[in-house]
């Protein structure tokens, strides 16, 4: 899952960088690159703003399971969020080993991804 992590924040910075200026996809990327940096929800900084305790047990754990909590708490947020929502409707999911289409060639998208992953999570 930290890997569509970081599928998502290429996508979004490659939309602020270069999306038409126009669209609602690039103003939504603006909105989620400034609410990521204004909440430090990467993977570098967001166990710096944790409570000491938690920041404790985070400190032990190896640097794959640092990842995978990172990206379950990453999998929430984006689940809680309207704009991540709007904006990962709006981009395909393509990557390594991830088909771009679902059996019944129905467009694969961000959003779809995530909820594949919450559900196996809850499962």
């Amino acid at each position: 899952m930290f890997e569509t992590y970081n599928k998502f924040i290429e996508t979004v910075n490659n939309d602020v960088n270069y999306g038409d200026r126009n669209s609602e996809r690039y103003r939504l990327a603006v909105n989620i690159k400034k609410w990521i940096e204004d909440n430090g929800f990467t993977f570098k900084d967001y166990f710096e703003r944790i409570k000491a305790k938690q920041k404790d047990n985070y400190i032990e754990l190896s640097e794959d399971e640092q990842r995978r909590v990172f990206a379950e708490e990453w999998l929430v947020e984006s689940l809680s969020q309207s704009n991540i929502i709007k904006y990962l409707n709006q981009v395909e999911y393509t990557g390594e080993g991830v088909a771009v289409v679902t059996e019944d060639n129905e467009r694969k998208v961000f959003f779809k991804r995530l909820l594949i992953y919450y559900l196996k999570y809850l499962i």
